[in-house]
């Protein structure tokens, strides 16, 4: 599955745009901490936090303790990149993100989006006020 998704991807051309949430822990598209940047398609295990935020949401579905996601590289090599962002527990995540200094992608995956933008191509953000409010803007 993993090879016939990157396969598909390729075969249309490409991704024009990746919607994308942000998780508390800084994963984007289930890419969680430790992920690497040059990681294509793959089936990544959860992290234990995300897995009880999902529950939450989804009362009645037994989340699994892993996912299929599009790797960070598949994300990076997207046209453009749309970041949808609310509620005041992400909002140490967002800051993250978009302004604190991190060395690698691996402790804030999010921070891929950054390495979009830099190479020119478009990242959007929607996000709520309790989201932004630890973003200094």
């Amino acid at each position: 599955a993993i090879q016939e998704m990157e396969r598909a991807i390729k075969k249309l051309g490409g991704i024009d745009l990746a919607v994308l949430g942000l998780g508390e822990n800084g994963h984007i598209g289930f890419n969680e901490k430790g992920s690497k940047i040059d990681e294509g398609t793959k089936i990544s295990a959860l992290d234990p936090e995300t897995i009880v935020q999902n529950k939450t949401l989804l009362r009645d579905v037994d989340f699994p303790a892993s996912a299929m996601t599009l790797g960070l590289r598949t994300l990076l090599s997207s046209q453009e990149a749309l970041l949808m962002v609310s509620g005041e527990s992400k909002a140490n995540a967002l800051a993250d993100a978009l302004f604190r200094p991190r060395q690698f992608v691996e402790d804030c995956p999010a921070i891929t989006l950054r390495h979009m933008a830099h190479t020119g191509k478009k990242v959007k953000i929607i996000a709520d006020r309790a989201a932004l409010s630890r973003c200094d803007i």
